[in-house]
C-alpha cells in the first residue's frame, strides 16, 4: 500500500509538470499566431497571405541547424527555452522533497545531500540586474547571457491575468491585462477587453487611444490597426502620416512597407513613397537592399527604386 501511494505522488507530480508545459506550449503558440498575424496581408475574405519575404526567411530557419544560425537568432531560441527552468526547477523540487521524506531518518548523510540540492535549485541563479537604464540577465559567473539591454524583462501570469515584475518580484504597476509582452524601446504592448495599446515603463499608457492591433515599437515608430486600417505612430501616439493602407509593415532602416488596392510599394518616415512604382510584394530592405515582385518576376531594387545586380 505504501509503494502505491509513492506511486500515485509521482503521478500527480507528473500532472503537475503536464498541465504546466501545456499551458505554457499554449502561450508560446498564442505568442507566434499573434506575431504571424501581424506580418502577414490581410485579405478582403479574411484570409492572410504571407510576404515572400517571410517565406523566405523562415524556409531558411527551417532548413538551417541551430548551431549555423545568427547569434540574434540564437538568442531567440534561447529565449523560448528558458522559459521551461522555472517549471523544471519546481517539478523537481517537488520530486526531492518527496525522496527526502521517503528517506529512512537513519540515511542522514543522504537526506543532507539531497536537502543541498534541493536549496541549489530553490535559489535563482538567474538574477536581474539593473542600473539606471539598464537590465539584463546573467549566468552564474556573472556572464551576461546576451548584448541587449532592457528596461524591464520579466511579464508573469497569474489566474489568466499578465503584468510586469521588477528584479525583485514585486509588480510596477497595479492593472493586469488579458495579455502583455516583453518590453522594447522602453515600451510594451498590452491588451485588455481586445483592444491594444503601449504601456511605459511605469505602466502608464503613452496615448489614450484603442486599437485593433498594435507591434512593438521600431526605430520609435509602431504600426497599428483599426476598422481593418494600417498606419504607423509615433511614441506620442500620434500618426506620422495622414494615409491609411490595408497593409504596413515595421521601420526597418528608415524605411516601411505598405500595400494598398492589392499594390505594394515602399515609405520613408515621414510617410512618402521612395519612387512611383508599384509592385505585388515587396520585401524589407537590408543593406539598403530589397526584393520585389512584379508580372511573376523577383528582382532587388535599391533605395531610390532603381533595379539592382
Amino acid at each position: 500500500m505504501e509503494i502505491i501511494k509513492k506511486i500515485e505522488k509521482i503521478k500527480k507530480i507528473e500532472n503537475v509538470f503536464i498541465e504546466k508545459g501545456v499551458d505554457l506550449e499554449h502561450r508560446r503558440w498564442a505568442n507566434w499566431q499573434s506575431y504571424l498575424h501581424s506580418e502577414c496581408i490581410k485579405n478582403e475574405d479574411g484570409s492572410l497571405t504571407i510576404p515572400a519575404d517571410k517565406v523566405m526567411r523562415w524556409n531558411r530557419q527551417i532548413n538551417t541547424e541551430y548551431k549555423n544560425l545568427t547569434e540574434r537568432e540564437k538568442e531567440s531560441d534561447r529565449k523560448e527555452v528558458r522559459e521551461y527552468i522555472p517549471i523544471i526547477n519546481e517539478i523537481t523540487t517537488l520530486l526531492l522533497e518527496s525522496v527526502i521524506k521517503i528517506i529512512n531518518k537513519t540515511d542522514y548523510n543522504i537526506k543532507k545531500e539531497l536537502q543541498e540540492i534541493l536549496n541549489l535549485i530553490k535559489f535563482n541563479y538567474t538574477e536581474e540586474i539593473k542600473s539606471i537604464n539598464e537590465q539584463y540577465h546573467i549566468e552564474e559567473d556573472d556572464t551576461p547571457l546576451y548584448p541587449e539591454r532592457y528596461d524591464y524583462i520579466t511579464w508573469v501570469k497569474k489566474n489568466g491575468k499578465f503584468w510586469h515584475i521588477n528584479k525583485k518580484g514585486k509588480a510596477i504597476y497595479p492593472e493586469k491585462y488579458d495579455w502583455v509582452e516583453d518590453y522594447v524601446e522602453g515600451i510594451a504592448r498590452v491588451m485588455k477587453y481586445r483592444k491594444y495599446w503601449h504601456i511605459n515603463i511605469k505602466g502608464k499608457p503613452l496615448y489614450s487611444e484603442r486599437y485593433d492591433y498594435v507591434d512593438d515599437f521600431h526605430e520609435g515608430i509602431a504600426k497599428v490597426e483599426k476598422d481593418r486600417k494600417y498606419w504607423h505612430i509615433d511614441k506620442q501616439g500620434k500618426a506620422i502620416y495622414s494615409e491609411r493602407y490595408d497593409y504596413v509593415g515595421n521601420y526597418s532602416e528608415g524605411i516601411a512597407r505598405v500595400e494598398k488596392d492589392d499594390k505594394m510599394w515602399h515609405i520613408d518616415k515621414k510617410g512618402k513613397p521612395l519612387y512611383s512604382e508599384r509592385y505585388y510584394c515587396v520585401g524589407y530592405y537590408s543593406g539598403g537592399i530589397a526584393s520585389v515582385e512584379k508580372d511573376g518576376k523577383w528582382f532587388s531594387i535599391n533605395k531610390q527604386g532603381k533595379i539592382v545586380d
